[in-house]
């Protein structure tokens, strides 16, 4: 329907009908709100608050600072529309020298005159005036988010102004609903920080979701305040994270907090096993956790613990658990060999699981926490529903561990599995993650499901990935992951290459000088001996390779290698015809004294040995009378065409 005829119709309406079909037109086509708005003076008027609902502003877009100034004349009512707010500042602070502090003052004019604030968003390196902090007091259900600044920012713009973090003191951090904390430079965790941070949380009652998370690692001592948590009122929050290496609280002040009510109502728990404790018996709702294993406090300790309890406490509502090694404890010295992952004692607490994801970020194979037979026969008899399945497969010594895929194939109501392929070497992931070795695994869990009469069900996949952290890889190279999907005509199959490359994108010299030091390790045919390139001769035709030359079935120049070597095998042959010609004919004979030759013997038979010298002699002379008359035509043919 044309545009024309859609706001005709729309103006028959009732303008409580009409608002109802422009909000549906704002949330699924803005284009066609905005053409609608200027079809009629009436459409306009009521399609107005939706136009400007949503806005933003770049410190650095002309457009954008003419819309702006727009908003700010006296008498308009346009900036009362306005719920969402984001501001970008991410601009050269060379181009704004001149016009930084009048385009600010025009984003706090703005500011002042909303009426509808929901959300505001200040984003970039400059920071936000303190007056930002005293406008949104007027709002205290708005959400407000201040994206972490990069170090490279400061690098690059050295007199920028650096964003304003000290903000916890200020009155507007108590209206907090939302707090996510991501520094990425140790100035941001100031030496009051904490301080600052835990009286922000014992004014604000509202908080609901609570994170901090260090982009950098660096370790930073933080003064322990148990007393002050124990005086303090606390919020009761619905989602937690604490993933950072720094003792921003200590177990001990989660464990009063967590007594005080402040686990009642979580939902999503991501701490790392020094902090679990302080939650385990105080959550009765949580429903996702995320768990890092540290050295300090790894599962061989926390199922010791569980251990002691006289009953394990429950976690009905569980449905989602991560699982994840910290990158200290494959360093740890000190930390046990082959320590494992997953606490069966944990699991039983959660008999309602549905998606497990155990996995090893940093470790290889031989000391990868893998689940073995006997801890993935206790997870299926204690979490009868998980249906999607992530974690670590080893093979250490060139074939699959079927007992774990035994165990992984009984898994009832399993429809999606993960694995992470993990082995010693970049060399032996190269040469057993194959499309033939993925194959033989694949089917013999869907052998063993359909013995046990398990279901597979439309959209059952299954997805093998290698997992090798970049340090440990041979330049770079490409490695499949594979795929496979239960459709209704059988199994699709589809793979992947992941390049994993220690030293990020490379130019294409470094490329030619890393495939000519591959090249230069291969044995060379031209230092064959005859027996040997026979051999490999014989070997290509029958479709196999004997174990010399094995190397080049795994590498992806086995292909220009065998072209090569037919190119080889063709002048060996010229070269082998040409040796006997010359020592039967000498080196400065030509085709006619070869093909004298090789018919003397017909010759004399027909001819008589004179008669076929005479003969000779003469087609000798009808080929050069023919060919001077063929070059003569050519020549001809040249010079019309010039």
């Amino acid at each position: 329907m044309a545009k024309g005829k859609l706001s005709q119709l729309l103006e028959k309406l009732d303008n409580d009908c009409i608002e109802v079909l422009l909000e549906h037109i704002y949330l699924t086509d803005r284009k066609t709100l905005v053409q609608l708005s200027r079809s009629s003076r009436a459409l306009y008027k009521l399609a107005t608050p939706w136009l400007y609902r949503n806005m933003n502003f770049n410190l650095s877009n002309q457009a954008h600072l003419r819309l702006l100034h727009r908003l700010l004349k006296e008498g308009s009512s346009l900036p009362s529309f306005i719920r969402i707010l984001r501001i970008y500042t991410n601009t050269d602070t060379g181009d704004l020298t001149e016009t930084l502090e009048e385009r600010l003052a025009s984003v706090m004019a703005l500011i002042k005159r909303l009426k509808s604030l929901t959300r505001i968003t200040w984003i970039g390196h400059i920071s936000f005036p303190d007056e930002v902090l005293d406008i949104i007091r007027k709002f205290p259900k708005a959400a407000f988010e201040i994206p972490g600044v990069e170090t490279w920012w400061t690098v690059k713009w050295p007199n920028c102004r650096g964003s304003n973090w000290n903000f916890l003191r200020h009155p507007a951090a108590s209206q907090l609903t939302i707090f996510h904390f991501c520094p990425s430079m140790k100035s941001q965790l100031y030496p009051r920080f904490k301080r600052d941070l835990v009286q922000m949380l014992s004014r604000n009652t509202a908080l609901k979701d609570f994170a901090i998370s260090p982009t950098f690692v660096s370790y930073l001592d933080f003064p322990v305040m148990t007393s002050t948590f124990a005086k303090s009122n606390l919020p009761q929050l619905m989602s937690f994270t604490l993933q950072t290496m720094n003792n921003v609280f200590t177990p001990e002040e989660l464990t009063i907090w967590g007594e005080k009510g402040g686990w009642d109502e979580l939902k999503t728990l991501r701490v790392s096993t020094i902090h679990i404790l302080a939650f385990i018996g105080r959550t009765p709702k949580l429903e996702k956790m995320g768990l890092q294993i540290e050295p300090e406090w790894h599962m061989h300790e926390l199922e010791d613990h569980f251990a002691s309890l006289p009953s394990l406490p429950s976690m009905p509502e569980m449905h989602y658990l991560e699982v994840f090694d910290s990158w200290r404890v494959c360093h740890s010295a000190d930390y046990p060999h082959g320590y494992s992952i997953l606490s069966p004692s944990l699991i039983r607490m959660m008999p309602g699981l549905e998606t497990l994801r155990a996995r090893s970020l940093y470790g290889n194979a031989g000391n990868v926490p893998s689940l073995t037979a006997a801890e993935l026969s206790e997870l299926r008899e204690s979490c009868k529903n998980v249906d999607q399945l992530m974690i670590d497969i080893c093979v250490t010594d060139g074939a699959w561990p079927f007992d774990v895929l035994d165990e992984i194939a009984h898994f009832e109501k399993l429809d999606n599995l993960f694995l992470l392929f993990h082995t010693a070497s970049a060399d032996d992931t190269r040469a057993f993650l194959t499309k033939r070795n993925t194959a033989i695994a694949f089917k013999y869990i869907m052998t063993v499901r359909r013995s046990a009469k398990l279901p597979i069900e439309r959209g059952w996949s299954a997805e093998i990935r290698p997992q090798r952290f970049a340090g440990e890889l041979e330049n770079s190279w490409f490695v499949p992951s594979y795929t496979i999907v239960w459709t209704p005509l059988g199994f699709a199959w589809s793979s992947t290459s992941n390049l994993f490359n220690d030293k990020g994108k490379q130019d294409e010299e470094e490329k030619k000088a890393r495939k000519a030091a591959k090249r230069a390790k291969l044995p060379k045919w031209s230092t064959m001996t005859d027996a040997e390139v026979e051999r490999m001769r014989e070997n290509l035709q029958n479709g196999t390779v004997n174990s010399f030359f094995a190397q080049f079935t795994q590498h992806k120049l086995y292909r220009e290698e065998k072209r090569l070597l037919s190119l080889y095998l063709k002048e060996e042959a010229k070269r082998k015809r040409k040796n006997e010609l010359v020592q039967k004919f000498g080196e400065n004979a030509t085709l006619l004294d070869v093909w004298r030759e090789d018919n003397r013997e017909e010759g004399h038979a027909a001819f008589g040995a004179e008669r076929y010298e005479e003969k000779v002699e003469e087609v000798t002379e009808e080929l050069c009378e023919e060919t001077m008359e063929a070059l003569g035509q050519v020549r001809t043919l040249v010079h019309k065409r010039r």
